[in-house]
């Protein structure tokens, strides 16, 4: 995933990818905000960590490639 002024691409030949995405599931519904409470949780005890932050998607737009 590339991520260029909010606009989300997915990373493909010379560009590197910049965001990585985590989907929830049925069997783990709550993955996404536990791995995000535990990056937060590591950074405040001072454990350096990556920028980490929460963002919902409320549409799927699919592409045909």
């Amino acid at each position: 995933m590339y991520v260029a002024e909010d606009v989300i691409y997915l990373a493909d030949g010379q560009y590197a990818s910049t965001h990585i995405l985590k989907f929830a599931s049925k069997a783990f519904p709550s993955i996404v905000v536990n791995e995000l409470f535990c990056m937060l949780l590591a950074q405040t005890v001072g454990i350096d960590v990556v920028k980490v932050t929460h963002r919902k998607f409320s549409r799927v737009i699919s592409a045909a490639f």
